[in-house]
């Protein structure tokens, strides 16, 4: 299931496993990282509650799946949510925002866990300023992607941005 995550980014300990868990707030349910290790909350800007890639999986069947945290490392996200109308699009070749930021990145690229969006994840450090617009959100930092494995990448590997 994650074969076609990079090594790289396995060799890496920034994962975490999460939980879907209800949100009455937003009225929709949220993604929560764990430390596996311990079974409690994973913090985004604490690194002891990250472990290593093979702990992860190995505890992902008592979550709901691996991720993995931007910060203490050289890897930034890109995550395009909405974008399933366009999908079937890129997945065929034809020109989008999706075949757009993909080749300009050229990168690793997964769908998410709806599959209705996807996650690029690139080596290199963001340019200043904003880092959100519509559907986009960029983050090097204070995050985390939830990881599927369900590359779409024609070479899966990070690359510099």
């Amino acid at each position: 299931m994650f074969e076609k995550i990079p090594a790289e980014l396995k060799a890496v300990p920034n994962w975490v496993c999460w939980r879907l868990l209800p949100d009455a707030e937003r009225g929709k349910p949220r993604k929560v990282p764990y430390d596996p290790r311990s079974g409690k909350a994973a913090a985004s800007n604490d690194p002891a509650t990250w472990c290593d890639f093979d702990t992860a999986v190995s505890a992902a069947n008592d979550y709901n799946g691996v991720g993995f945290m931007f910060g203490n490392s050289p890897y930034f996200g890109v995550d395009i949510d909405g974008v399933a109308d366009e999908l079937p699009r890129y997945m065929e070749g034809e020109p989008g925002l999706l075949s757009d930021f993909v080749d300009a990145l050229q990168s690793y690229t997964e769908l998410s866990t709806s599959g209705t969006g996807i996650h690029i994840i690139c080596r290199g450090k963001l340019p200043q300023g904003g880092r959100r617009h519509g559907n986009i959100d960029m983050y090097e930092s204070g995050r985390f992607f939830v990881l599927t494995g369900r590359s779409v990448s024609q070479d899966p590997d990070i690359v510099d941005c």
